[in-house]
């Protein structure tokens, strides 16, 4: 079911994305992502379905791409990517 309200994620501190790899964040509305701190190692993919609609990603500090370190002890590169398809606004 489709709603003209759009989907809200709160987290009062950090999302994070989890153990050796980046978590995904998938809304086929819009969407309001807000942390109280950092987003890091986060993909995000949204969809606004009409030109009236408003998607943001909000961070109180930073948004991130963090490089961790894999049980062998190598570093392994990660991302925070931010992609929005369809009308509407993403304001940076």
């Amino acid at each position: 079911m489709r709603t003209s309200d759009p989907v809200i994620l709160y987290a009062g501190l950090d999302i994070i994305g989890g153990g050796l790899s980046t978590s995904a964040i998938s809304c086929y509305q819009a969407a309001k992502v807000q942390a109280g701190r950092d987003i890091v190692n986060v993909n995000f993919i949204g969809q606004n379905n009409n030109a009236g609609d408003v998607t943001s990603i909000i961070a109180g500090r930073d948004i991130l791409a963090r490089q961790i370190i894999s049980v062998s002890g190598l570093p392994l590169d990660s991302t925070s990517t931010l992609k929005l398809y369809g009308p509407g606004d993403f304001p940076g």
